[in-house]
């Protein structure tokens, strides 16, 4: 991709997330991003700077404590059942045919754990020995 299109692509989600004005009206706000090659451009960081936005450090191989990031897998094994979809049209129809029969108690048991996973981080003292989304070394279903 072009720096003149990646630079109009990332400046429109900018806006379109902190409003159209050069400056955010609040001076606290703040991005965190993980190091995803999507996220780490110079062109995106140049984007934030301008605009007035703080961004977060953010460790390589951190555990990401986020609650939505146990439904990944879940989805993916909803959707690749019977194969991978054979074309744009029917990955969209799987995937939001996963995301309808995500069950809600699911969804909540994801957010209860995040204690469980930032006491057993704790214990381990940060480092990259622990492995997020499993509960003793099991994968849910």
């Amino acid at each position: 991709m072009a720096y003149k299109d990646y630079r109009l692509i990332v400046s429109s989600q900018v806006k379109n997330q902190y409003g159209s004005s050069k400056k955010p009206q609040a001076s606290y706000l703040a991005e965190k991003e993980d190091k995803a090659p999507s996220h780490d451009h110079y062109i995106q960081c140049y984007m934030y700077n301008i605009h007035g936005i703080q961004q977060l450090l953010w460790c390589g191989n951190s555990p990401d404590l986020n609650a939505i990031e146990a439904a990944w897998p879940w989805m993916k094994r909803r959707t690749m059942k019977k194969g991978a979809p054979k074309n744009h049209t029917e990955a969209v129809r799987v995937w939001e045919q996963a995301w309808k029969d995500l069950p809600q108690e699911k969804i909540q048991a994801w957010i209860e754990r995040i204690p469980v996973h930032i006491q057993k981080i704790i214990e381990l003292e940060g480092g990259n020995e622990y492995r997020e989304g499993r509960r003793h070394g099991q994968v849910e279903e």
